[in-house]
């Protein structure tokens, strides 16, 4: 498999290692910001929520719950992610790892939990998912599974992909499924960071990210 010369995670120093995340609790909350519901929301927010929500259930992800504080970032970021995670020739397990790989290196417990089910119907080995959340990722993991988690790393790491990690991606992906891919590491990297500084727990009984 191909192994990149990528530097060691953002928070590996020792000062990140002793502070850690905080264990979930068990519980579905959001610390500092509580998630809107439709009825507390403007004509405007509504609107957007009517856009975001599934259209049976009227479900809206944790996330976007918070960004309805602004309504029109939040149906931004909705109408984004659909079109990079769905509106894309990029296969969905390449989608679903490489959010993985971007849950992990940002350290979103939510993102993980959310995605790992989603990763294992997209045919990710549960092999393979164990590789990235234990950082032993690019090791182990197919050549095409290593570039890309590698190219994840680079660019949330070092914030540069290096000529010969590229090269190997493009290999494999036209320039419009470039694009898209580099948008949904961008993509998923924002959502991780507003999930992480409101401190949104996942789900109680869904998949915990490895410390």
């Amino acid at each position: 498999a191909y192994v990149g010369k990528v530097g060691p995670p953002c928070n590996s120093g020792p000062e990140r290692r002793s502070r850690g995340v905080p264990a979930a609790t068990g519980r579905n909350r959001v610390d500092r910001l509580p998630g809107l519901k439709r009825e507390q929301l403007s004509p405007e927010g509504r609107e957007a929520f009517d856009q975001i929500a599934n259209p049976e259930t009227q479900f809206i992800p944790a996330v976007m719950g918070l960004l309805l504080y602004r309504p029109q970032v939040a149906l931004t970021a909705h109408l984004h992610g659909r079109e990079v995670r769905f509106n894309t020739a990029v296969p969905r397990d390449v989608i679903e790892l490489v959010v993985l790989a971007v849950a992990r290196e940002l350290d979103c417990k939510r993102e993980w939990a959310v995605h790992v089910p989603q990763a294992l119907r997209q045919g990710i080995a549960q092999e393979v998912i164990d590789a990235i959340g234990h950082r032993r990722a690019p090791e182990g993991l197919s050549d095409e599974e290593a570039v890309l988690v590698t190219y994840t790393q680079e660019l949330l790491r070092n914030h540069r992909v290096p000529q010969e990690v590229f090269d190997k991606v493009r290999e494999r992906f036209s320039d419009p499924e470039m694009i898209d891919l580099t948008s949904l590491i961008g993509h998923y990297a924002m959502l991780a960071c507003v999930m992480n500084a409101y401190d949104v727990e996942p789900n109680p009984g869904t998949a915990a990210l490895p410390d």
